[in-house]
This record gives C-alpha cells, sequence and structure tokens, in this order.
C-alpha cells in the first residue's frame, strides 16, 4: 500500500465554515477574536483537537477531531456560540452594511443567527488526503482573491507558522503529522 493513502489511525475532519453570503466578516478583529478564542476554549476543555486552521475574511478552515461526542455536535455548539457573540459585537458597534445584511437574512429579530450560512463536515481517512489539506489550509493566504500574505508562514489566522515556521500560531494546536504514524 502507498503510504501517502496508509489509513490513520483515527478519522480526521475537514471543516469548513463560511459566513452567510460568504460576506468578510472576520475582516472585523474582534468577531476574528471571537472564532480564535472559542476554538481555543474546545481545545482547552478537551472536546476538540484542533491540528490545522486558516481563518479568511470569509470562512474558517480546520483540519480536527472531537475528543468524545460527534463532530457534528462540536461543530453546532461553536457555530451557535460564536454566532450569538458576533451578532452581539456587530450590535453593539452599530447597524453598518454587515449588520443589515444579517439581520435581513435572519428575517427580523428573534429568526436564529444569521452569521454562519455553508458548513461542512468532511471524514478524512488516509494520510494523503490528510496531508493535501493541510497543504490546501496553509496555501489559501497566498491566492491570487485573498493575498493576504507573501509567505504562507506569516498569515497570523493560520497554523502555517507552526508547520513551516517552528512557532507558535495565534492558538495552540496539535501535530497532525502525529497521526500519521510510522
Amino acid at each position: 500500500m502507498d503510504t501517502q493513502e496508509k489509513n490513520l489511525s483515527e478519522p480526521v475532519y475537514f471543516i469548513t465554515a463560511a459566513v452567510g453570503g460568504w460576506k468578510h466578516l472576520f475582516a472585523n478583529e474582534a468577531c476574528a477574536r471571537i472564532v480564535f478564542d472559542s476554538l481555543d476554549c474546545l481545545g482547552r476543555t478537551r472536546k476538540l483537537a484542533l491540528f490545522a486552521f486558516v481563518l479568511l475574511p470569509s470562512h474558517l478552515n480546520l483540519l480536527c477531531r472531537p475528543l468524545g461526542g460527534s463532530i457534528r455536535k462540536v461543530v453546532d455548539g461553536f457555530t451557535d456560540f460564536t454566532a450569538a457573540r458576533m451578532t452581539s459585537v456587530l450590535r453593539r458597534r452599530g447597524r453598518g452594511p454587515l449588520m443589515h445584511y444579517l439581520h435581513a437574512r435572519s428575517g427580523g429579530e428573534g429568526h436564529g443567527s444569521p452569521v454562519w450560512g455553508d458548513v461542512r463536515i468532511e471524514e478524512i481517512l488516509t494520510r494523503g488526503k490528510c496531508a493535501s489539506l493541510l497543504n490546501l489550509i496553509h496555501n489559501k493566504p497566498l491566492a491570487p482573491q485573498w493575498r493576504l500574505a507573501a509567505i504562507r508562514g506569516d498569515y497570523i489566522y493560520s497554523s502555517a507558522c507552526f508547520y513551516d515556521l517552528g512557532r507558535e500560531p495565534v492558538i495552540p494546536i496539535l501535530d497532525v503529522r502525529r497521526e500519521w504514524g510510522g
């Protein structure tokens, strides 16, 4: 068997969580901080093993594994909590164009969270697919549509600095390469 196609001992999950309408909500530093504080809390409380991340202006990508419970339950809890916190931040700062969009999208007050749109969860079973997604995540800030950094390890809202430069990212992660075994 090709070592790239060797199965992982346990599945890893690739998560894509997009802001409704792919709006650039995470250009707002307070909203980005809510995402990172929430992911950090999930790691510290041993609900989620986080292996890699990138937060772009309109969406979040993760490589992770739930630590007890289902991945869907962890992701739903994360999106519900962060949506409530981000909506609160946006309301306190006034009703700019983004808040108007989110308010209209929710159908008005009291109709659920308008923040997160499409949330996809993909189960990853092989070392090769995991490695490919690790590179995809870390290369996204360099893509022509973003151009958020000249070197992927320099983009602060990514775990690339850990894998490329040996520096700690903005929140702690676990090294996914240890999941690949021998």
